[in-house]
């Protein structure tokens, strides 16, 4: 796919691509993976979709700074990173190939990190990731959207270890 043709689009405030579940959560079989066989691409992918479009659209001081955090093989809970600490602002970045987010899965690592940096924290929600138009939602402050009811979040795996 040639990068250079992407042309993502924000969606705005008032259409959401995270939906409401509808009726009971399914628990699938023990052996059933909880992610696709293909995540990491479209991981990857998501995370180009937003660094290209943030080298476009940020101001020269904060794109200077702009980096990609998780292909830096870090993992201090999110995945690109601009700015300057004390006040650096970091987005950790979901996709989909669908139209819409059922649901989507946040490490504790990724939690811990949006309790602490709170405003400073984004998740951006890229629909459609794989084709040249994706769409992109961007959630500021997760934990203080929980926090107000607007969100909620809940334990879906525990490791138990020795």
């Amino acid at each position: 796919m040639p990068y250079g043709s992407i042309e993502p689009e924000i969606v705005s405030d008032t259409e959401a691509l995270l939906v409401p579940r509808m009726g009971r959560v399914r628990i699938g079989k023990p052996n059933q993976y909880r992610r696709s066989r293909h995540s990491k691409v479209v991981g990857d992918q998501a995370e180009r979709v937003v660094f290209e479009m943030l080298e476009k659209t940020l101001s020269p001081r904060e794109r200077s700074s702009l980096r990609w955090i998780a292909k830096e093989r870090e993992q201090p809970g999110w995945d690109l990173q601009y700015g300057e600490d004390p006040n650096v602002t970091a987005i950790e970045v979901k996709g989909t190939t669908g139209a819409k987010f059922p649901t989507l899965e946040i490490t504790s690592n990724e939690w811990i990190a949006a309790e602490a940096l709170r405003e400073r924290y984004w998740l951006y929600l890229v629909a459609d990731c794989l084709s040249l138009r994706p769409r992109i939602q961007k959630l500021q402050d997760p934990f203080g959207k929980v926090s107000a009811g607007t969100y909620s979040v809940a334990p879906l795996v525990w490791r138990f270890s020795l």
